[in-house]
């Protein structure tokens, strides 16, 4: 049952993430907007990875490849969704 909590902390979080980027991509515009939120993002992963430490990691490289992809294609998915954001609604 802690996977439900979990999932709507997220759902929550993404949802007032999504209503404050379209006022906030209308005034600063796509490029603007996607280069301060990975800003925000950068910082606050920092912050909250140096708040709350885990074990030991462990790299190989099918992992690195792993994580690499994923923020690779997290930030894409931003850039598509700003510019997305600034010909359209938040629907």
């Amino acid at each position: 049952m802690v996977w439900l909590a979990w999932a709507l902390a997220t759902a929550l979080a993404w949802g007032v993430g999504t209503l404050a980027s379209k006022p906030a991509t209308d005034r600063f515009g796509p490029q603007r907007m996607f280069f301060w939120a990975a800003l925000a993002e950068v910082v606050t992963f920092t912050v909250l990875g140096l708040a709350f430490p885990r074990g030991p990691w462990s790299w190989d490289a099918a992992t690195a490849r792993a994580v690499a992809a994923a923020g690779v294609f997290g930030i894409l998915g931003y850039l598509f969704y700003y510019e997305g954001l600034a010909l359209g609604t938040v629907g």
